[in-house]
């Protein structure tokens, strides 16, 4: 709005100013031959349009003009036309062009005011012509350093910016190649191993054993997909997130999973109720790891021999219920029974559901076993 508002100053002022000029002469303010007078008009006020583009343009045929009106016989002494277009011509090349510029045109408009004006010269009266030359420059001056001090200003945000993000994108590359080694050194090295040591089992187990041979099977299966999870995710982490990354879980994938742990020995039964709905991506990872971890708890920790999965869709929410029929504790292989928040898969469920706007419960049962129990909403995404 001021950009256009500005743009009609600039073309109607230099117009009104040449109007007052041409007003000066007819009520006899500015009295000489009358193509004279109306040359020195023009002159005087016209080249304030070029102003912006050649301050000097606009600055010298003003002075010209003022310079010419004395051997043309023009009485123009000191009218209104002449200083505005003079002022306005000053103020424009002091804030278009560096200061040495602007100590030149003061010094010559001061001249030219003083050889055209002030007659005879005086000093008081050439100070005062001076000072009415210096305020445009001055003005003129300050606020070109100061548009230039805040676009440089802008110019180093913008290269610090920049360099922050390089240095965040850097920093993020080099922790993601430093956790993907750990993973590596820490998880990958162990997981290898226990796929070896149940393949060997396997193999050690007498053909009597069919039970242990299944079950030797089922652990060198899960490591094997641990390896492959683990490949992918190192892999997330070493590369660029620009790439296309394979989906992840969801409820989808649950009868795999649940194929998994029947694998170990252990009745799984699943039950939906309720009117199934499409969860949004997000929660449906989150409802997937939940019965996930619920179910690998029971298999590590319990001596449980069936588990009851019940997930029931309400109008809002989804209800997750993953029961057991072990010794209603999670147990730790080392030490035996701990409490419900002793374990940081407990924890790690509670905070997957709390992430997605939900609440989980934990917990020995009242008849024996041990349930978990998390509440999501759907929200608005799903």
């Amino acid at each position: 709005m001021w950009i256009r508002a500005w743009g009609w100053v600039d073309a109607v002022y230099p117009s009104a100013l040449f109007a007052l000029a041409l007003f000066t002469i007819s009520a006899g303010i500015v009295t000489g031959p009358l193509w004279a007078t109306l040359l020195w008009a023009a002159v005087t006020t016209l080249p304030l349009y070029v102003r912006r583009r050649w301050p000097w343009g606009a600055l010298v045929p003003i002075l010209a003009g003022m310079l010419a009106g004395v051997p043309l016989g023009i009485a123009q002494g000191n009218t209104p036309s002449t200083v505005l277009s003079l002022l306005t011509a000053l103020f424009t090349l002091a804030n278009r062009r560096p200061w040495p510029h602007a100590v030149a045109a003061f010094v010559v408009t001061t001249a030219t005011l003083t050889a055209t004006v002030v007659t005879p010269p005086i000093l008081m009266s050439v100070t005062w012509v001076a000072f009415i030359a210096a305020v445009p420059v001055a003005v003129g001056a300050v606020l070109r350093n100061r548009r230039l001090l805040i676009a440089r200003l802008r110019e180093t945000t913008a290269e610090l910016e920049r360099s922050r993000s390089l240095v965040a994108k850097a920093a993020v590359a080099d922790e993601r190649a430093r956790v993907a080694r750990e993973l590596h050194d820490i998880v990958a090295h162990s997981v290898s191993v226990m796929v070896v040591q149940a393949g060997a089992g396997e193999r050690l187990v007498g053909t009597d054993g069919a039970a242990e041979r299944t079950a030797f099977r089922a652990i060198g299966e899960s490591g094997r997909q641990a390896l492959t999870e683990l490949r992918r995710l190192l892999s997330v982490l070493r590369e660029d997130d620009s790439r296309e990354l394979a989906p992840q879980p969801g409820l989808s994938a649950l009868a795999t999973l649940v194929d998994g742990i029947r694998a170990t020995g252990i009745e799984v039964d699943v039950q939906r109720t309720g009117a199934e709905v499409e969860l949004a991506p997000g929660l449906d990872l989150i409802a997937y790891r939940i019965i996930q971890e619920a179910l690998t708890n029971v298999v590590k920790h319990s001596d449980a021999h069936r588990i009851d999965v019940r997930l029931r869709y309400l109008s809002d929410r989804l209800e997750l219920t993953v029961n057991d029929d072990g010794s209603g504790a999670v147990l730790s292989p080392v030490r035996g029974p701990v409490s419900e928040g002793a374990g940081s898969g407990i924890a790690g469920m509670r905070e997957r559901a709390e992430s997605g706007g939900g609440a989980l419960d934990a917990g020995p049962r009242a008849d024996g076993g041990f349930r978990v129990q998390a509440t999501l909403p759907f929200g608005e995404g799903r």
